[in-house]
């Protein structure tokens, strides 16, 4: 039945694209699927994709100047790769200063679909009035203040009374809410404020009012003398290749084959949502001429699964680290903040025109010692009370080629590195290698390297992929991972290898109009069994996935895409497993007004969890939303924003989700009964 409906859908979908072929203005590339691209192969316990989406909209509205150092300020965004910046910096000491923007197809590895890309983030504008520097040094400042709302409907059972005791597991209501304050002067000084309470979470304990279940704050100086930065409060830490430290987003594998270096600023304030992944403390960088030092030093609470050992009287122990944030139950409560992380480290950079080499160190100390489950899958992991990492990390181009890499060491005398390469072949060819080598024994915090596992830890692999641009008209990319695992994962006794590979062709029928074809094939299997018997055995796991996605514009206000994926799984002991998802997006957005909105319709039948498909949702300013869509069902999304005047926005969104197969969602706690549920949220965004 899935086949005939899939083959059905898929006749559909090419039909619509076909009477949908209009002549549209140049514009924007879809956002939404770039930050799709860049977020969903990341696989990060905390994203913080509203603190990556904020800045997206920042340079919208302050675009950096091509023609400066600025342009460094977009490294991390996944806008361009490494080789391209630097054939930037070599084309403007040559010819001089960039005119126009669409001057930078005259540039080696750079063409119209990657200035499309850059086009609302960046301008060739050199201010040198006087009114322009008192604008931008006297009178620029502002403030922002964003209150967010969130409700469910039906509730979990979490928030229903127990007939027996009549209690409830979620201290707390229902209702998610989310506030952030940020102030920014003509000094160069920000300051941030974040209060954030998840549904369940309460805001009193105790009868007592405390607020917000999570708070967040800084106070950050920027400048261009010897003093770069100064943070006071909560900050991120970005290091080498993210093999010791890596606290931003960090691109994995995914379309855009070139972002596979890691790039970005050392130390950056932190203003998300998320409660874990950031230091609180101070930094400071610190500059003068081709050298940068920076140094940290943090003190927190994180969560923690708390044991004690009262049969042998020893001191209590933390088995795992609790990243979810969440603080509903008695229990989740208990676990709050009993880890002590005191933290501090420091990077030293020399730099020059083509070359960069950088070392790296950290050293984090816990009051509780971290002693994880006594599995086979867990004897080389993080057990004590201290780390220490360090590591060393390089960049250089030669002529056509930028070398990266990095190579670390972790206190128990674990090893690994990373060495990649980005090279321009020609005009209309890129390529892209990495190697990475880690071993078993290699231990790290807060670190997201480029590797198949969530953390850089237990993996060997390479990868390599190309992007080919035979015109205007025509891109390619592919790659191809090859990896395996030097000692157990989680639940399974024998050791594991696995190849993962991409094509994905995008042809654009005009400038606003284009199809978009995606393979993408993963097989993992076993490469020595160790028949343990306390362990479950998965000896081979192949998923392969194509999709098949439309845009294109009906009207100068009205834009539509279209997608449909198919998925088949063939996992040992369980047999194959299908399922397809189509959606429909369209977006209206008139020309010289002040509100907007979309609507989204997935339609979705997968054999299980297993086959599972990702795609993404539309969601609030600063939201991002890629949910897993499996079992049968229908879901409804509609956005809604509107700017009352310069000062205030409004945004809106409802969303509902039917499932035909099933008459609950969730289980334990988080179970709802029926099989309708459905989502709204709202935000109010207020500028002084």
């Amino acid at each position: 039945m899935i086949k005939k409906i899939s083959l059905l859908l898929l006749l559909i979908h090419l039909c619509i694209f076909c009477f949908c072929q209009v002549k549209m203005e140049s514009g924007h590339e879809n956002q939404d699927q770039m930050i799709e691209n860049a977020v969903m192969y990341s696989d990060q316990n905390e994203l913080n994709e509203d603190a990556f989406l904020e800045e997206l909209e920042y340079y919208k509205k302050h675009p950096v100047a091509v023609n400066t150092e600025e342009i460094k300020k977009l490294e991390g965004l996944g806008l361009f790769s490494a080789l391209q910046l630097e054939n930037l910096n070599s084309y403007i000491k040559l010819f001089g200063p960039l005119i126009s923007i669409y001057e930078l197809q005259s540039i080696s590895d750079w063409d119209v679909s990657i200035i499309n890309k850059i086009r609302p983030y960046v301008t060739v504008n050199i201010k040198n009035s006087a009114s322009d520097f008192i604008h931008d040094n006297f009178t620029k400042t502002t403030n922002h203040i964003l209150m967010r709302l969130t409700q469910s409907f039906p509730t979990s059972n979490g928030y229903h009374f127990n007939n027996i005791n009549n209690t409830r597991a979620y201290a707390g209501s229902s209702q998610g809410v989310s506030f952030k304050y940020s102030f920014t002067s003509q000094k160069n000084i920000s300051i941030g404020i974040t209060g954030d309470k998840d549904p369940g979470e309460s805001f009193f304990r105790k009868n007592k009012f405390t607020g917000f279940d999570f708070y967040s704050a800084f106070i950050e100086y920027k400048s261009k003398r010897v003093l770069r930065s100064l943070v006071l409060g909560d900050f991120v830490v970005n290091m080498g290749q993210g093999l010791i430290q890596w606290q931003s987003l960090g691109f994995k594998k995914g379309a855009d084959v070139l972002s596979i270096k890691r790039q970005g600023v050392t130390l950056k304030p932190y203003h998300s949502f998320g409660e874990n992944n950031f230091h609180r403390g101070i930094g400071f960088s610190l500059v003068h001429k081709n050298l940068e030092f920076t140094f940290f030093g943090s003190y927190k609470k994180n969560d923690g699964n708390l044991n004690y050992d009262t049969l042998n009287n020893e001191e209590s122990f933390i088995s795992a680290m609790i990243s979810s944030g969440l603080h509903r139950t008695q229990s989740e409560i208990v676990n709050k903040g009993v880890l002590k992380e005191f933290s501090f480290g420091g990077r030293l950079v020399f730099h020059s025109n083509k070359f960069l080499i950088g070392l790296n160190a950290v050293h984090y100390a816990f009051n509780l010692p971290l002693i994880k489950n006594n599995q086979p899958y867990n004897l080389y992991a993080f057990k004590g009370k201290q780390l220490s990492s360090f590591s060393g990390d390089y960049s250089f181009t030669k002529n056509n080629v930028h070398f990266f890499g990095e190579m670390a060491f972790s206190g128990n005398q674990g090893l690994a590195c990373v060495n990649g390469a980005l090279i321009s072949v020609s005009r209309n060819i890129d390529l892209s290698l990495l190697q990475r080598n880690i071993s078993k024994k290699y231990i790290s915090l807060y670190a997201n390297s480029f590797t198949e596992n969530t953390s850089p830890a237990n993996e060997n692999g390479f990868y390599a992929g190309i992007s080919l641009r035979p015109n205007d008209l025509w891109q390619i990319n592919a790659y191809v991972d090859l990896y395996q695992f030097p000692w157990l994962k989680y639940q399974q006794n024998n050791l594991m290898n696995g190849c993962d590979y991409l094509v994905q062709g995008t042809y654009k029928f005009n400038k606003k109009t284009s199809l978009n074809v995606r393979f993408r094939s993963y097989n993992e299997g076993d490469s020595y069994n160790l028949n343990l018997p306390s362990l479950i055995a998965r000896n081979q796991n192949k998923k392969n996935s194509i999709r098949l996605q439309t845009d294109f514009n009906i009207s100068n206000s009205l834009t539509m895409n279209n997608r449909l994926e198919l998925v088949r799984c063939n996992e040992s002991g369980r047999g194959v497993c299908d399922g397809f998802l189509t959606y429909l997006a369209i977006y209206y957005k008139p020309q010289l007004k002040s509100y907007s909105g979309n609507v989204m319709i997935f339609l979705f039948d997968t054999d299980g969890y297993s086959s599972r498909i990702y795609a993404h949702e539309s969601d609030l300013l600063y939201s991002f939303s890629i949910p897993a869509f499996y079992g049968k069902g229908l879901k409804f999304s509609a956005n809604f924003s509107c700017k009352f005047n310069k000062k205030t926005t409004v945004w809106l969104k409802w969303s509902g989700l039917y499932s035909i197969d099933h008459h609950n969602f969730g289980s334990g706690n988080d179970e709802i009964l029926g099989s309708f549920k459905e989502d709204i949220r709202a935000q109010l965004l207020f500028q002084l």
